[in-house]
């Protein structure tokens, strides 16, 4: 295809191709048409010889005869002449005794038609022969002229035929042509960012293909802005929580990074009044009142008691709004000199399992939704973070002060240097720290000769230049290496210059400190602290992905859905086909890597039951080598008589294939990964040396290979969600934080083991489950092809996904009802005459969740079968994200076929009907 300028020109043109295309077939047919008919023609023309010839026998060897009796050689000319008058008659012969009498015409070559007939006469004696007759046709004659009327008339209609194929051409250019070029040329020029505006034609909306097209091309590209338009939204409340994530590590005050927090929810929500409490022995205090810039002659250090709205949100630990605040019977609990309030929002703030604060908005000019409840309370999920960190922050630091006191009761050698003579006298106390006895040398190398090789140069360059040179106190921590025993230990050396008249350095006084035992202290509050912040920081994203996986899969899901069902409307020889389905592969990649989040958040909706780990493993090992490929050495190791374990298979697959990948990677050339299952118990005396672990009973599974290793550094950061090591383009970091997540979400422990060159060793233990005997699981599967007639009513908040879901479902013959909310539900189902099958909500919606709607509806209606669909369930059907086999649940974002199985299996199951 080129652009000249002014139009577009086509190497491939669907015109001209219909012409050639018409005009060769119509070509061939009309010849292989002329030369069926002339074929019977020519057969005919041969009968037709075949007859006159049989009249001439019939009519004319009489006369010939009485001629050849009579010997009259003109009338024998006359009749072999006459004879030849038929156009197709060569050669007449009259011959007697092999010799010819009379001759008329040419005999022919090639194809001919010949009759040789013996001549006889009626004598009064008898019947005497008088000789033959020849006859002869030459049908080359007639091919001749066959060929020239052949090759006559297919000229003449490949002429009428040319000229109704360009007619035909030309009128589809018109009709079709010309406005397929608009469009593409329009969805060309089209850009997501601009706003949307509709494809025109310049042509009568009649309804034809073209208007469809069109029709359908506007109602992708609406679809796709409402969904950017959607997306940007999204962003930019995730860049608002960002912010929020960065106040937290920016600031160490929880009352600094409280403001901020504030300030992002009411920004985020709308609200414009509120403020931040701390629980009190007493009462709740207040940290800071917002008014928004009304008038509130409330004292925030007065006490606030736990009632109302409040105490709601301490004892359910949720977050709680009311939008009719003034009409509610909360109103009369409000304070004297309270600013107005036309509604509120509570969110908790929760250390550990208790409510321990609450940050309360108010005041939005239009009423607070369940979106701004799940905003408020990811935002108050952060400052429950922030506040736990500055309470073991405080604790830490009470702690420090504690041993801090400690160290000053401890104690402390003193010491007097002589730096003319270059020697130095020392306490008891300084003897002991440095293991030496009364006898020792004490000059300045055999001070130096205590402290340990790595940090001798650098004490002697201290002490030389910078304390008797540029005259600065001694003041540095180094380690030692006790002369009694060769330990190293740490000291901190604190000493002050003495001077002689001229201003010289003559001497240096101090006192040396061994804290070893502190800097150890130290050492492991920092390990701790580090351990708590990488804690905190993964539960923070974990509660992050969680929070914004519903309305995600929301949008996944009405990505995909309408991408199928306009793929069921395009033909695959359509323009747009391959870009719809690279849209809908972009959503399936998504909707993967939205999968992933959830494993690590631990939300991820799982089914367990009880596994024989050996049996699970034995299953994926063929897979597991196509994964590794074949330069890799897979050994199976399995333990005996183990011990049954509750989880989903689908995780175990999941651990190992993220492993086995990542093993493979970290293996260069032929390598070796082997996998063993044992059991295991962990007591209390293991758990002392090694901090991770739990005491219990456990299944241990280890995936262990021999490639390169990783550093400490590695190690680090190894379960943290987008931490890879690989290439741009060959890992997004979610593997082994999937793995740490699944391990979670199943109550287990994980320890890696590794080196630089010795390959690495993942330890990950599950928790023995106590039932003896296998859990059997029922698994039917049922037909999805079979056309629905069921009634079915779909709840759902997500506008664009409740349609979505409605056509799938009326496109498979269901009779379908939609509800926007749990209220409008129970309206329809009440007004609804006949009976309604199967209830099929959406988990998370505003005011009433889907289990406690379904609850509502089947008091009503206890026959009703339910289907429950969500991106995560939030505890509410399915505790820890492990789902109860008698739930149907369908996970989101779905396909089509997906969506029939699952309604299939829910109106057919006649045990389960929650």
């Amino acid at each position: 295809m080129m652009y000249n300028g002014t139009k577009t020109v086509f190497k491939n043109s669907i015109g001209r191709d219909l012409v050639l295309q018409v005009f060769f077939t119509s070509l061939f047919m009309t010849a292989l048409l002329s030369i069926l008919v002339f074929y019977v023609y020519y057969k005919k023309e041969l009968t037709s010889i075949e007859r006159s010839m049989d009249d001439i026998i019939r009519t004319q060897t009489d006369v010939i005869s009485t001629a050849m009796w009579q010997f009259d050689e003109k009338a024998l000319s006359a009749l072999a002449t006459g004879i030849l008058h038929n156009r197709y008659f060569s050669c007449t012969e009259i011959t007697l005794k092999n010799s010819t009498v009379i001759s008329a015409g040419i005999r022919a070559k090639g194809k001919t038609i010949e009759r040789n007939v013996t001549l006889h006469y009626q004598a009064p004696n008898g019947t005497v022969n008088v000789g033959s007759l020849f006859l002869q046709a030459d049908v080359s004659r007639i091919i001749n002229q066959l060929k020239i009327s052949i090759i006559t008339g297919i000229l003449f209609l490949a002429g009428i035929i040319l000229f109704i194929a360009a007619m035909v051409s030309h009128l589809f250019r018109r009709r079709a042509i010309s406005h397929i070029i608009t469009i593409a040329n329009f969805l060309r020029a089209k850009t997501m960012d601009a706003p949307f505006t509709p494809l025109g034609l310049m042509k009568k909306n009649i309804g034809d293909e073209i208007d469809f097209l069109a029709d359908s091309f506007n109602s992708v590209l609406q679809n796709l802005h409402l969904t950017l338009d959607h997306i940007s939204h999204r962003e930019q409340q995730t860049r608002d929580l960002l912010d929020a994530a960065r106040a937290i590590m920016e600031y160490g005050e929880f009352k600094e990074v409280a403001r901020r927090l504030f300030d992002t929810c009411c920004r985020m929500t709308g609200a414009v009044s509120g403020y931040v409490a701390l629980l009190d022995k007493d009462n709740n205090k207040v940290l800071f009142l917002e008014s928004g810039g009304l008038s509130c002659d409330v004292d925030p250090s007065s006490p606030m008691p736990i009632q109302g709205l409040r105490a709601i949100v301490y004892s359910e630990k949720r977050v709680v709004f009311e939008n009719d605040f003034m009409n509610s019977p909360w109103v009369d609990l409000m304070p004297k000199g309270h600013v107005a309030l036309r509604n509120v929002l509570f969110i908790p703030l929760i250390v550990g399992n208790e409510a321990v604060g609450l940050i309360g908005i108010a005041n939005k000019p239009s009423d607070f939704t369940e979106e701004d409840a799940r905003i408020a309370g990811a935002i108050g999920d952060m400052a429950s973070v922030c506040l736990q960190r500055s309470l073991t922050e405080a604790a830490l630091r009470e702690s420090e002060f504690f041993f801090k006191k400690s160290q000053n009761a401890a104690f402390i050698g003193s010491y007097k240097a002589d730096l003319i003579k270059g020697v130095w006298e020392s306490s008891e106390v300084l003897d002991r720290i440095f293991g030496i006895g009364r006898e020792y040398v004490r000059s300045i190398d055999g001070w130096l000769d205590i402290i340990h090789p790595d940090d001798r140069n650098m004490i002697d360059h201290f002490l030389r230049e910078e304390v008797i040179r540029n005259r600065k106190p001694f003041d540095k921590e180094y380690r030692i290496i006790r002369k009694s025993d060769n330990e190293i230990r740490w000291v901190y050396g604190l000493g002050r210059t003495d001077y002689d008249g001229k201003g010289e350095v003559v001497s240096l006084i101090g006192t040396v400190q061994d804290i070893t035992e502190r800097k150890r202290a130290e050492e492991e509050r920092l390990r701790l602290t580090e351990q708590l912040n990488q804690a905190q920081k993964m539960e923070y994203v974990g509660r992050l992905a969680g929070g914004i996986a519903h309305d995600f899969n929301n949008m996944l899901g009405a990505i995909l859905g309408n991408v199928e069902l306009i793929l069921e409307k395009v033909a695959p020889s359509s323009a747009i086909h391959g870009g719809l389905c690279e849209i809908r592969e972009a959503a399936g990649r998504s909707a993967d890597l939205t999968r992933q989040l959830l494993a690590f958040a631990r939300k991820q909706t799982v089914a367990p039951q009880i596994l024989d780990f050996n049996q699970t493993v034995e299953g994926m090992l063929k897979m597991l080598r196509r994964i590794i490929g074949e330069d890799i050495h897979l050994v199976w190791i399995p333990g005996d008589h183990l011990k049954g374990v509750m989880m989903d298979s689908s995780q175990i697959d999941q651990i190992l294939a993220n492993l086995c990948v990542n093993a493979r990677d970290a293996i260069s050339g032929v390598g070796r990964i082997s996998i063993k299952t044992e059991n295991r118990s962990i007591d209390p005396s293991f758990c002392e040396k090694n901090n991770w672990a739990v005491p219990g009973d456990y299944v241990q599974l280890t995936v262990k290979d021999n490639g390169t290793g990783m550093t400490e550094e590695t190690l680090a950061h190894l379960f943290e969600p987008f931490y890879t090591t690989k290439g741009v383009g060959k890992g997004t970091g979610l593997g082994l934080s999937t793995v740490y997540g699944i391990i979670k979400q199943n109550n287990g422990l994980i320890h890696v083991l590794s080196d630089i060159g010795h390959g690495t060793e993942f330890r990950m233990y599950f928790p023995v489950c106590e039932v003896l005997e296998e859990k059997k699981s029922i698994n039917e599967s049922l037909p999805a092809t079979k056309p629905g007639v069921e009634t079915v009513l779909v709840v759902e908040d997500e506008p664009q996904l409740l349609k979505m879901t409605s056509a799938m479902l009326k496109s498979h013959g269901y009779t379908v009802f939609t509800a926007e909310n749990p209220g409008e539900a129970i309206i329809k189902a009440r007004q609804h005459a006949g009976t309604i099958d199967l209830l099929m909500t959406d988990v998370i919606m505003p005011d009433m969740n889907g289990l406690d709607l379904s609850k509502k509806l089947k008091s009503a209606n206890p026959h009703l079968k339910c289907l429950f669909m969500s991106g995560y369930t939030d505890d509410i059907i399915s505790p820890h994200g492990m789902m109860d086999e008698k739930v149907h649940f369908i996970q989101k974002p779905f396909t089509k076929t997906d969506l029939i199985t699952k309604v299939k299996k829910a109106l057919n199951d006649s045990v389960h009907n929650l």
